[in-house]
């Protein structure tokens, strides 16, 4: 069984890598670790194990980038062997041809809003059952509408950012931890390599309009292009 980690564009690959080639497509393979073919796969994994396996799985990307254009495929994409693979490749590669139109000479940065979110009181003990479920239901609605205007007002604040990126995706948010910083907005931005979104002239005016509301803006990157990448079906 292959981990499948990459997908570049043929060209001088790194000595030592193993990889199969369609055409001009290059999939980028290490042999499947053996949790990734334990029954329950990646959910049942311990998260240390979890971490180092995910920075060992940047590290191959961040040195196939080096030297080749890189379209990083998910952790944990695990393909049968090389036949598979290469056919892989053959049925996807007008998706992928797309998906190196889009991120040719780009690389994404990661953008976020975050805030604390208070915690709403909870009903004191003596409450009926239905008292104690009625407020739990209007603490959860008020809450919804609140995180909806305030990632609204987030979406605002940033658009002289997001007017940078030649293309964006909206990520997941995680579940916010009790007392804890909470996302708002998690955004993933194509911009040029040459472009350092960190340092950007337009990053201390967004900063500066989500404090006033209690918010804070979090740069992350440059990295290869994670959040747009063609699916490769595991086998």
């Amino acid at each position: 069984m292959l981990h499948a980690y990459a997908i570049a564009e043929a060209g001088q690959p790194p000595v030592g890598l193993r990889c199969v080639q369609f055409g001009q497509l290059l999939m980028a393979y290490d042999a499947a670790e053996p949790e990734l073919l334990a029954p329950g796969g990646l959910e049942g994994q311990h998260p240390s194990w979890l971490a180092t396996a995910l920075n060992s799985h940047h590290e191959r990307i961040e040195a196939l980038r080096a030297s080749l254009s890189v379209l990083p495929l998910q952790f944990g994409t695990v393909l049968r062997d090389e036949s598979v693979a290469l056919r892989s490749l053959e049925q996807s590669q007008t998706e992928i041809a797309a998906y190196f139109a889009l991120t040719r000479n780009l690389q994404e940065w990661g953008l976020r809003v975050v805030a604390s979110s208070p915690a709403v009181a909870l009903p004191q003990s003596s409450a009926s059952g239905a008292d104690y479920l009625r407020a739990r239901r209007d603490r959860a609605a008020l809450q919804a509408q609140h995180e909806q205007s305030m990632g609204q007002l987030a979406f605002d604040a940033v658009a002289p950012l997001r007017s940078l990126a030649r293309a964006e995706v909206e990520r997941p948010l995680p579940s916010g931890r009790a007392g804890g910083p909470d996302a708002l907005l998690h955004l993933a931005l194509l911009l040029p390599l040459e472009q350092d979104l960190s340092h950007h002239s337009s990053l201390a005016l967004c900063a500066t309009a989500l404090a006033a509301e209690g918010l804070a803006l979090v740069i992350t990157g440059p990295f290869a292009p994670y959040s747009f990448r063609p699916r490769i079906s595991p086998a």
